[in-house]
């Protein structure tokens, strides 16, 4: 049964590099024009749309990758990637939802819901709502355990910076290299 659902995806224009490898669950959809490479797991209602690369060693379960989006090394779960994110090395789980864009690089995301461009490299962002684009830099940890933390766009979360209340972040501002934040902190005009 796993050839034949191999078979049928690479009849249908998708490029399976190594189907002795790969495993795509029955309910799974992947559109053509999209190559998966060895060693990926595809569990649940996945749907793949056209022009991804799944590279090697991704686990995606119940989720959305939305077009021409790039994944290496993932695990992602329960979620919706818009078209043309870049996910590498990391572990995406719960109701999450990013923008078109978006890069992900070594970072663990739960409960995130990025309606811009979320740019984030080796960093933790739970319990996260953005309205634009947030930029969060490396070692950053976003966390509201009883709540949520909540950017308004064009942010940038400096290097070790953490946020551990569920507060809101206004347009335009910068939390420096390793401030905590533990409150809310008002839109910046430019």
């Amino acid at each position: 049964m796993r050839r034949r659902i191999c078979d049928f995806f690479m009849k249908n224009g998708v490029d399976i590099v190594d189907p002795n490898s790969t495993f795509i669950d029955g309910n799974a959809t992947i559109e053509r024009n999209t190559v998966v490479m060895p060693f990926n797991r595809l569990v649940g209602k996945v749907k793949v749309e056209e022009g991804c690369v799944v590279g090697s060693n991704n686990v995606l379960e119940d989720c959305v990758i939305g077009k021409n989006s790039k994944l290496e090394r993932a695990v992602i779960k329960n979620s919706v990637l818009g078209e043309n994110v870049r996910v590498e090395d990391s572990y995406l789980e719960d109701s999450l939802v990013l923008g078109e864009d978006s890069v992900v690089v070594k970072t663990a995301l739960t409960k995130v819901n990025a309606k811009g461009r979320l740019v984030v490299k080796d960093a933790r962002l739970q319990g996260v709502k953005t309205e634009g684009a947030v930029k969060v830099r490396p070692n950053a940890f976003v966390s509201a355990k009883n709540g949520v933390v909540r950017f308004f766009g064009n942010n940038v979360v400096g290097v070790g910076a953490s946020v551990l209340e569920p507060v809101a972040i206004g347009e335009n501002v910068c939390i420096k290299d390793f401030q905590s934040v533990k409150e809310d902190i008002p839109a910046i005009k430019i």
